[in-house]
């Protein structure tokens, strides 16, 4: 892992820990590569893969917030241009808040990246994460509104509302500008890297904070708008794969019930059949591999996350078509 960033200090955290060890080790956080920042301050932390302009558009948002952040601090993970040149002006700046870019070797996916993200936060000395996607907008009273509603009120996830580009909006619990107190992160531990995409948001802030002592709690006057500019390519067969391996998974293993898995994997059955016509035998045998590796709790990166593959995953898949090549 590569570091960019305007500081001095160094260091590193590694591995999950268990809820009941004091993290980092003595009990100081300073020596952590966000030490020195006051105890009562906010990280903001930045999640981005391949996607320069819905980063850029996200820096200039946290730099326009009412309530700045100590530090804003940036996981890059494995993309092809990386974060740093295209945060290169912003990084010389000063003037600004300091800003630090940390290069993952290779995409992890959002458990690895927000793993890797979390891990910093907690060996800090900062009090508070404010975890937002690249395409995640945060209008310039966001921070505050969080700070508002947190400030004396039992600890908790505390969650914006999620604005559509449509104007559509909802209270979604994922990394769209939740604020946690890092003692949070602490004591639960790190997002499960294993589950790579798909879930590993649900199984945290749905199951394991809660068990932890911190409830979700959703914030009206918090806004942050989601942005198409990560220029999504549509719905290849890896993800099919995640997504019912780890809906399996996370019903079968974590939470223990089967009621609804039938029912969430017929429809996601249906989408792979009905949704895209091209590689749509890829996508059903991402399904039915998906299922078989989550009910014998098989996790990890067993599928290639990277669009260059076959059919953006698998060689072997039948009917995988290979794609045209990039221009």
């Amino acid at each position: 892992m590569s570091v960019e960033r305007r500081s001095s200090s160094d260091g590193d955290t590694d591995g999950e820990r268990s809820a009941d060890r004091e993290w980092p080790p003595g009990g100081g956080g300073s020596s952590g590569p966000l030490g020195g920042s006051e105890p009562s301050s906010v990280v903001a932390l930045v999640l981005t893969h391949n996607a320069p302009g819905a980063l850029r558009s996200c820096i200039a948002a946290i730099d326009a917030q009412r309530v700045q952040p100590a530090r804003v601090v940036v996981v890059d993970n494995a993309s092809v241009t990386p974060a740093a040149e295209v945060l290169a002006e912003r990084l010389s700046d000063a003037a600004r808040t300091p800003l630090e870019v940390h290069r993952e070797p290779v995409n992890g996916g959002p458990a690895g990246g927000w793993a890797r993200g979390l891990e910093l936060a907690a060996g800090s000395a900062c009090e508070l994460a404010w975890a937002l996607d690249d395409d995640a907008i945060p209008e310039p009273g966001c921070l505050h509104a969080l700070l508002a509603a947190s400030a004396g009120a039992e600890p908790a996830a505390w969650f914006p509302r999620w604005v559509q580009p449509d104007g559509t909006s909802s209270s979604w619990t994922a990394w769209c500008g939740v604020l946690l107190p890092v003692v949070a992160v602490r004591r639960a531990g790190l997002p499960r890297r294993e589950l790579v995409w798909w879930a590993e948001d649900t199984e945290y802030f749905m199951w394991r904070l809660p068990a932890a002592g911190y409830p979700v709690r959703h914030v009206a006057a918090a806004v942050v708008r989601h942005t198409k500019e990560r220029g999504v390519w549509g719905n290849p067969p890896w993800k099919y794969y995640y997504e019912a391996r780890n809906t399996t998974y996370y019903d079968l293993w974590i939470r223990h019930r089967t009621r609804r898995l039938p029912r969430k994997l017929g429809l996601l059955v249906l989408r792979g059949a009905l949704r895209e016509r091209r590689g749509r035998a890829a996508r059903l045998w991402m399904v039915a591999r998906g299922l078989a590796d989550g009910a014998v709790g098989r996790l990890g990166p067993t599928v290639p996350l990277e669009t260059t593959e076959v059919s953006a995953g698998l060689a072997g898949a039948p009917g995988a078509e290979r794609p045209a090549p990039a221009s």
